[in-house]
């Protein structure tokens, strides 16, 4: 149970952060964007980790959690990059949760027993 609660911490700062961007009076649309390409991301990273997992090779598996930084920060800094864009205020705002979000990823995979049982 606190494993699971552990690995979605990611998803309830998600969830905190709109309250706040609405009391803060901060552009919605920088929340949307980053909460949409986090959960896109997110899928993503988790397909690519459990199918390399699948195949037993350890080399694999390094070689899909590396790929799977790669994604996500390429995702989310192309859509904060994107909102920034569309709209100034909501750049740094959405910023800002971008980072507060890869934090806590680093986190959770830091502090989470490597997913590697796979054989040499």
């Amino acid at each position: 149970m606190t494993l699971t609660l552990i690995r979605c911490l990611d998803l309830l700062a998600l969830a905190l952060a709109l309250p706040l961007f609405l009391i803060a009076g901060a552009p919605v649309i920088g929340w949307a964007v980053v909460a949409v390409a986090w959960l896109v991301q997110r899928f993503a990273v988790g397909a690519i980790k459990r199918r390399a997992i699948a195949t037993g090779n350890r080399q694999l598996v390094m070689k899909a959690i590396a790929w799977s930084m790669m994604i996500r920060l390429a995702t989310v800094t192309a859509s904060v990059a994107a909102v920034g864009i569309v709209d100034r205020s909501a750049g740094l705002p959405a910023a800002l949760l971008a980072a507060v979000l890869f934090s806590i990823a680093l986190g959770i995979q830091l502090t989470n027993p490597s997913p590697v049982e796979a054989r040499r």
